[in-house]
């Protein structure tokens, strides 16, 4: 496997995170949600993993006060089962936690595997 690379998400992400938000979830958030969400919510913070300039997964988190609500964590189909949403969590926690972030919650669907 080439490098996994772990970033601050950009505007230039979002088509791909599109993409992979459709291949992951039956009601997928539309493009303009996540727009929204990466470029303009001062309170959300995410980021891209990236293999060979490909993003393949990403993760979100909005700040309410000191608590951190985890919005979504998406890896691409071709991508699972090598450690990039362990990653990507650890990293997202690592970063928030230096900006006071102490508790995180994370809803899981029922059927989530």
């Amino acid at each position: 496997m080439a490098d996994l690379i772990i970033r601050k998400a950009e505007e230039k992400d979002v088509p791909a995170i599109e993409q992979i938000e459709k291949q992951c979830f039956a009601v997928p958030w539309s493009y303009e949600s996540l727009y929204k969400d990466i470029v303009e919510n001062g309170l959300a913070f995410y980021i891209a993993a990236e293999i060979d300039g490909h993003v393949c997964g990403y993760a979100g988190i909005w700040k309410v006060f000191d608590e951190g609500h985890i919005t979504n964590v998406a890896v691409a189909p071709d991508y699972r089962r090598m450690h990039i949403g362990r990653s990507m969590l650890e990293t997202l926690i690592d970063v928030t936690a230096e900006a006071g972030i102490e508790r995180y919650t994370l809803e899981v669907r029922a059927g989530n595997r």
